[in-house]
């Protein structure tokens, strides 16, 4: 997603569900010290705007994302020279750096890690980053019924040269057409290592303005065909089944 969009209202929804959780666990927050990373802190807001006032005073926060032109945006908007800082990170590398091995003494990410191909691997990292006793608390979604639209939408011959990754789009458990994903969630945890304080998952629901959905389009195609699609997005019923997760190491 481009920095502009999710800036331009592709982001109401993350805020909103993000509050939820940190109004939720704000006393475990106000408790983290030390080295935190935030995984998948996007354009920053929400790691400096939201996170960062509710750790611990000696508490210093890494923004880590994939994206290089979110870490750019980031570093120039969202930065705090004294206990903020970002770098680029993906979460589902097969090596991770060195010198971030057992670096942090907690982990944070919300919405990010149902982008995740292999989210096994993403949590073996986190297990990796974090020192010993170190915590993490993780938010991402499990099931969202709009995302079925990119599969549908492959079907379509218009569409279909624009989706040929459209699996890509669908949340981890939700395209190995999960059950029981809480289940699944914490016997995979379970066999990395992690202890599991807390595993629970949500059902929410959002109503998009135009021009927050214009943000949610994850591919491109000409200008007629996106507002055919975006037509079509509305009308396909949307829901959000959030997991919610608070690990120990």
């Amino acid at each position: 997603m481009e920095v502009e969009n999710y800036m331009g209202g592709g982001s109401d929804m993350q805020h909103r569900d993000a509050l939820d959780v940190v109004q939720e666990f704000s006393y475990e927050l106000s408790k983290m010290s030390g080295k935190c990373l935030d995984i998948g802190s996007g354009p920053g807001d929400i790691t400096k705007d939201m996170l960062l006032p509710m750790l611990g005073e000696n508490a210093e926060i890494v923004g880590a994302d994939v994206s290089q032109a979110m870490v750019n945006y980031a570093r120039k908007n969202y930065c705090d020279s004294k206990r903020l800082s970002y770098m680029v990170l993906n979460i589902e590398t097969s090596e991770l750096p060195a010198d971030q091995i057992g670096k942090y003494d907690n982990a944070l990410s919300f919405y990010c890690l149902h982008w995740c191909n292999d989210l096994r691997r993403a949590f073996e990292n986190i297990y990796k980053l974090l020192r010993p006793n170190g915590k993490a608390l993780t938010m991402f979604i499990g099931r969202h019924g709009g995302f079925n639209a990119y599969t549908e939408l492959q079907q379509v011959p218009k569409y279909r040269s624009y989706l040929q990754d459209a699996h890509l789009y669908v949340p981890y458990f939700q395209r190995r057409l999960c059950t029981d994903i809480r289940g699944s969630l914490r016997e995979m945890l379970a066999d990395i290592g992690f202890e599991i304080l807390h595993c629970s998952t949500r059902e929410k629901s959002y109503k998009y303005s135009q021009q927050s959905l214009k943000g949610e389009i994850l591919f491109e195609c000409p200008g007629k065909l996106y507002y055919i699609y975006i037509y079509i997005y509305i009308y396909i019923y949307i829901y959000i089944y959030i997991t919610l997760l608070s690990i120990e190491y």
